[in-house]
């Protein structure tokens, strides 16, 4: 049988192994035997414990460094940051104490624009707020003496507030501004229509027509300030140069209407239906005022008197015809017989030639339409 051999390293390693659990059956109570060569064996426990406390005071030191040398590193490239960005959008530096811009009040009017004034003083006008209104448009003024927009907002600003003297003054300023704006001049008409002063009225609105002769407003309210003037034919005149003759005989109707002649608006909506029956404005206006069921009548009315107009120009050529037959009938000859249902022709001898009588359809109106 083969004897096994011993390897030495084994019987090394077992001695050292011996010595060591010896050795630690010799330490202290409560003092733990160590295997680390550097380690002194049988240290006192305290000193052991401050050991200890002492690493751990070191290990959190240096923690904490690590800490406050991260929180510098974050605020600098923080710093880096904002000055990058924020940089295109200040101003030149001074040696002065910089100021946040994002807070600090508006100490100068023409730090923003005029427009924006007017904005915010139309939106105070919106709600109610006339003096903060005014505040507003006032210092877009002081922003820009000649801001046509700030003016006209002045001065429609004091109409509202029957302050017309101011209103005038104003819409006189923006009118040396923009001359040529004619939506000026008939607003500054109108202000003086409630002034009481129709000629000064008639004379901007005319202005305001010869600029814009298209337009069919400033048409409209030269009309009615000489309808106002008792100028009923010169209204009519201006109206039908920017509208049909029925939807001009509707605006007649209307500016009656708003001065509450009940008779000249029947008689000039009956005009209207009468060109054209089927002008729903015309309907409409008549139907508020009570006369929707007098609506068929008058287009009914209106193709009778089309349909006598006819008849009457037939019976008036047929006439015609037979005075020029009779003129040229030789002396001794017998005329021609008159046609049937025609009237016959007086002699020479007769003073006058008898016309055919009227239709009796062809009468006015209903009472009830001019009453």
């Amino acid at each position: 049988m083969q004897k096994r051999r011993t390897n030495p390293w084994q019987l090394l390693a077992l001695g050292a192994l011996s010595v060591s659990i010896a050795n630690g059956c010799k330490t202290s109570p409560g003092v733990k035997s160590s295997i680390w060569p550097t380690q002194k064996i049988g240290a006192d426990a305290s000193t052991a414990a401050s050991g200890m406390g002492g690493a751990l005071a070191s290990t959190t030191k240096a923690v904490k460094g690590q800490f406050s040398s991260m929180g510098t590193a974050v605020t600098s490239a923080y710093g880096k940051a904002k000055t990058a960005i924020t940089a295109p959008f200040s101003g030149p530096t001074s040696d002065a104490t910089p100021t946040d811009t994002a807070t600090a009040p508006l100490t100068k009017t023409g730090s923003i624009g005029p427009e924006v004034y007017v904005m915010t003083g139309q939106l105070h006008e919106s709600k109610g707020d006339y003096a903060k209104a005014l505040d507003s448009y006032s210092k877009a003024l002081e922003a820009e003496p000649k801001n046509i927009s700030a003016l006209l907002s002045m001065a429609r600003l004091y109409d509202r507030q029957n302050e017309k003297e101011k209103s005038i003054s104003f819409f006189n300023k923006a009118i040396e501004v923009a001359p040529n704006n004619a939506a000026s001049y008939s607003e500054l008409g109108a202000v003086y229509v409630k002034s009481g002063n129709l000629n000064a009225a008639k004379e901007q609105f005319q202005k305001a027509v010869n600029l814009d002769p298209k337009n069919a407003n400033h048409r409209s309210s030269l009309a009615g300030v000489l309808l106002d003037m008792g100028n009923a034919d010169g209204a009519m005149g201006e109206l039908s140069q920017v509208h049909a003759p029925a939807m001009a005989n509707y605006q007649m109707a209307y500016l009656h209407f708003t001065r509450k002649n009940v008779p000249a608006t029947q008689q000039y909506l009956s005009a209207a239906l009468q060109i054209d029956p089927n002008l729903k404005p015309a309907r409409d206006l008549l139907a508020s005022m009570g006369g929707g069921q007098s609506i068929q009548n008058l287009a009914q009315q209106g193709n009778q008197w089309m349909g006598q107009a006819q008849g009457i120009m037939q019976q008036a050529s047929a006439i015609s015809t037979n005075v020029q037959s009779l003129m040229q009938t030789p002396t001794g000859t017998t005329a021609a017989p008159v046609p049937a249902g025609l009237p016959g022709i007086v002699p020479a001898t007769s003073p006058a030639m008898a016309l055919p009588p009227p239709p009796q359809n062809a009468q006015l109106q209903d009472a009830s339409l001019v009453r």
